[in-house]
């Protein structure tokens, strides 16, 4: 379950991401995602972009955006991309763009709703993580409108 990347070599098991997924579970994953190589400065996604994904950094560093303004840098281990995806939007809620070169572990919504299902650990685990980013009270961000739901039944 090691990846090769350069001279560098990759466990998935090592991600913070997928802390706590059982062998089985970590195969799954290494099984859907696809990996790819990004310059720094490439966007990797933009607010309100349609089909949103989840992304997993495997290494170098990412950059996240809402409103134009620097929320945070994300590294090795970290993702992003749950929190519309669990809620069914069809849009993404914040822009990332490579602030180093990165090495990432990207699921499509259809390779994510699979993981879900192969790996449940996980899935409770981005759900929890997702209820936690968003303050008592306060509608979730990432709530489709009947519009977003109708298109994502269809997609």
């Amino acid at each position: 379950m090691h990846r090769t990347h350069g001279s560098k070599t990759f466990s998935v098991a090592s991600c913070d991401a997928f802390q706590g997924c059982s062998s089985r579970e970590l195969r799954a994953i290494e099984r859907l995602g696809t990996e790819i190589t990004t310059a720094a400065g490439t966007r990797l996604c933009s607010e309100d972009a349609t089909q949103p994904q989840f992304v997993v950094v495997l290494d170098g560093s990412v950059e996240i955006c809402r409103s134009g303004e620097l929320v945070g840098t994300i590294g090795r281990g970290d993702c992003f991309g749950h929190a519309p995806l669990l809620a069914g939007s069809v849009t993404e809620r914040v822009t990332a763009i490579a602030a180093a070169p990165s090495y990432l572990l990207v699921f499509a919504r259809h390779e994510f709703r699979a993981l879900l299902d192969a790996a449940p650990s996980l899935a409770t685990r981005l759900q929890r993580e997702a209820a936690a980013a968003v303050p008592a009270g306060a509608p979730h961000p990432a709530t489709p409108t009947r519009a977003q739901r109708s298109a994502f039944a269809t997609a």
